[in-house]
């Protein structure tokens, strides 16, 4: 009876129950467990639920480290020294234009009317 209790969510120990069944979703081996060796190695601590949410991305962070790691670069590649965050397609203004391209006023808002008679 107890154990069953134990399994119900909303129990205090639903959280461990829980992690102990996902920890096996992991296809390569991390598991809660893992997780809390690898804080103190590095110093560091998460919620059971910052680590449940760990599972679910680790394995897609090795893939992409492996990935990267498969490259070759030759060591007179010369470094990527360009950074534009503009979107494909983005076309700038022209040099000589003094305009900047406006959104049409949808109406005054009505805080922003004269409540008092213009200075004359």
């Amino acid at each position: 009876m107890a154990l069953a209790i134990a399994l119900m969510p909303g129990h205090r120990r639903w959280p461990i129950v829980q992690a102990e069944a996902e920890a096996e979703l992991s296809d390569s081996g991390i598991t809660i467990e893992v997780i809390e060796a690898a804080e103190r190695l590095m110093g560091v601590s998460y919620t059971l639920a910052e680590r449940q949410l760990m599972l679910d991305n680790l394995d897609g962070q090795i893939e992409a480290a492996r990935a990267r790691r498969a490259l070759a670069f030759d060591n007179d590649l010369p470094m990527a020294s360009r950074f534009d965050p503009r979107l494909p397609g983005f076309a700038p203004l022209p040099r000589n234009c003094r305009c900047a391209p406006r959104a049409p006023i949808p109406g005054r808002c009505p805080s922003a009317t004269r409540t008092s008679p213009s200075p004359r």
